[in-house]
């Protein structure tokens, strides 16, 4: 392939990359706003806060078929020390917490991809040390330092109201609060970080070299 041909496979890269977190945002908005109005219907999604990035989901939703009624009671000590929680049993502040975290790096990331597609652009353009592509790559490593502050961290407090049959004609409900923070360091986000700025600097210098020979020229 030729020079021209990587370039605009890059391109439409970044394109396809954009939309994909634009349908992204779009479905976890739509799910937000159906979890307020019909809760139940997520009786069986559980929520999982594993440690990862914004390339691998650091947090996975599955829905469970096979839910027995008995089975939560008598494991409701272990999901309260794991980090799989029913989705609907998050505290709406919490919910809105985690919401929020997954929508601003989702859009960091839009933008990020936004902004090296200008430079691919630049570089298919033969303009590829002007002053733009140095401010792209700063704009990178800013996007990345806000996906690194905002995936770090969980808030999760949750609610859960439990049955126990005392005998055949009396219950026992009780609610069992938890509330965790939860904090971990992903060393791919400093290494993007550093190596934006890196080549933002090398752009930086590219750019008054340029200049310099133009005015010896």
């Amino acid at each position: 392939m030729t020079k021209n041909n990587f370039l605009n496979l890059g391109i439409i890269l970044c394109e396809f990359l954009r939309w994909l977190y634009v349908i992204a945002i779009i479905f976890l908005v739509g799910v937000f706003i159906h979890l307020q109005i019909n809760p139940s219907f997520y009786n069986d999604y559980h929520i999982s806060t594993e440690s990862g990035n914004i390339f691998t989901s650091s947090i996975q939703v599955t829905k469970s078929t096979d839910v027995v009624q008995e089975k939560i009671h008598t494991s409701t000590v272990q999901t309260m020390n794991s980090k799989n929680f029913d989705l609907n049993s998050l505290k709406k502040f919490s919910l809105f917490c985690m919401f929020l975290q997954l929508i601003i790096c989702l859009l960091c990331m839009f933008w990020v991809f936004s902004e090296f597609e200008k430079v691919i652009k630049s570089v298919k353009n033969l303009q590829t040390f002007q002053e733009n592509n140095v401010k792209s790559f700063r704009k990178i490593g800013r996007y990345f330092i806000v996906i690194f502050i905002f995936s770090s961290f969980h808030y999760i407090a949750t609610e859960m109201e439990i049955v126990e049959k005392i005998n055949e004609t009396s219950t026992n409900e009780r609610i069992i609060e938890n509330f965790r923070t939860e904090f971990h360091i992903d060393l791919l986000y400093l290494a993007v970080i550093l190596v934006s700025f890196i080549l933002a600097e090398i752009f930086k210098e590219g750019n008054k070299l340029q200049e310099e020979n133009q005015l010896t020229v």
